[in-house]
């Protein structure tokens, strides 16, 4: 991948909007006011609509203004914002979420101080709608702590708390070699990057400050509370469904890559989802065999093994992790006995409640 022109920067951010101008002023602007030097990095804005005020303010700013095709996928938008930036490293940020204003500062000292590594994922905060409420503490799935992740199967527990896109950096050659499956990527372009570096047997870490305000409100790419239980495992399954065809995709495309952890983290979320759609219907209509829930459990074991003797600090944590992946796995495997549907429903009530009480808070 080759530079375009000879003004490079130290560090670029690739905003991606799609359809949706509400939120992007405020992304842009999170942006603007970063405490590091603006000559040190630069700003590709990608989106399929015009807006005077929005195209005015990039205009003014200085930043990269890129028209996408009106039904672009998001991984073409990307790829666009990839091919025009001029630095090594890239993050990104999605319309409706925002850094915090030390974000750059902090991702330029950590790759700084460890030139080896692939992938930077910040923790994040969650707001509500209108960013007058922000809890800066762990929210479900989350570790308090840095990490550092390496090509070791064991980690495998902790790679869920990797996927979020506006928390991610890269290194932009981690990318170089696998373009042609970004480009035709419309979902889980987290996992992506996170599986690229996996491939790459790259070095990841996974910085415990909250720098990325994720928001929570009624258009989000998850599936939300807003209406009824109903309503709410319908989105669900349309987004695992999503998930599904994402992930078979990446399964044959990473066939060859030799990384240990990618082969196994492929499967294992495979199977993941596979099982919160067996939740969300009440049934095992999607065909878990026998053979993929057992896979599924030995991997869980193994992992939550190894990092409970490794990780001693985090114990409790990761516990929580495990358990929750083996409840849904018995549950599963017994699910065709009386009783335990009603079970399921109960897990799903209590997920939905705790999603809508935080939109409405």
């Amino acid at each position: 991948m080759e530079y375009q022109g000879q003004n490079l920067k130290e560090i670029s951010v690739i905003i991606t909007a799609h359809d949706r101008t509400k939120y992007l002023n405020q992304a842009i602007n999170s942006v603007i006011n970063q405490t590091i030097n603006k000559s040190r990095y630069e700003v590709i804005v990608i989106k399929n609509f015009k807006s005077k005020e929005i195209d005015e303010l990039i205009e003014r700013e200085g930043f990269i203004n890129i028209d996408a095709n009106q039904n672009s996928k998001i991984g073409e938008d990307l790829y666009l914002g990839l091919i025009n930036s001029h630095s090594d490293i890239i993050c990104f940020l999605d319309d409706d979420d925002v850094f915090n204003e030390t974000k750059l500062e902090n991702v330029l000292k950590v790759f700084s101080r460890d030139p080896s590594l692939s992938l930077y994922v910040n923790a994040r905060a969650y707001a509500n709608e209108d960013l007058t409420k922000i809890y800066h503490k762990a929210i479900g799935y989350d570790i308090e702590s840095e990490l550092y992740i390496n090509d070791n199967q064991s980690d495998l527990l902790l790679l869920p708390i990797l996927v979020n896109m506006s928390s991610i950096c890269i290194k932009k050659k981690v990318l170089t070699d696998f373009l042609n499956i970004l480009n035709k990527i419309n979902f889980s372009q987290d996992d992506f990057m996170l599986f690229v570096t996996l491939c790459n047997q790259g070095k990841i870490y996974r910085d415990s400050k909250r720098l990325t305000i994720y928001r929570m409100h009624e258009s989000s790419s998850q599936a939300n509370a807003a209406g009824d239980l109903e309503k709410f495992l319908s989105d669900k399954r349309k987004i695992l469904e999503l998930h599904i065809t994402t992930y078979s995709y990446f399964k044959d495309m990473f066939k060859n890559c030799r990384s240990a952890l990618l082969k196994v983290a492929i499967e294992f979320f495979i199977t993941d989802v596979k099982i919160n759609l067996a939740f969300s219907t009440y049934n095992n209509k999607y065909n878990l065999s026998l053979d993929e829930i057992m896979k599924y459990h030995t991997f869980l074991m193994k992992s939550f093994l190894s990092l409970i003797t490794r990780r001693k600090t985090e114990r409790k944590k990761i516990f929580k992790f495990f358990l929750w992946y083996e409840i849904k796995f018995f549950i599963i495997l017994l699910i065709k006995i009386p009783g335990l549907k009603i079970l399921i429903k109960l897990w799903n009530r209590r997920e939905y409640n705790l999603k809508k009480a935080f939109l409405d808070h």
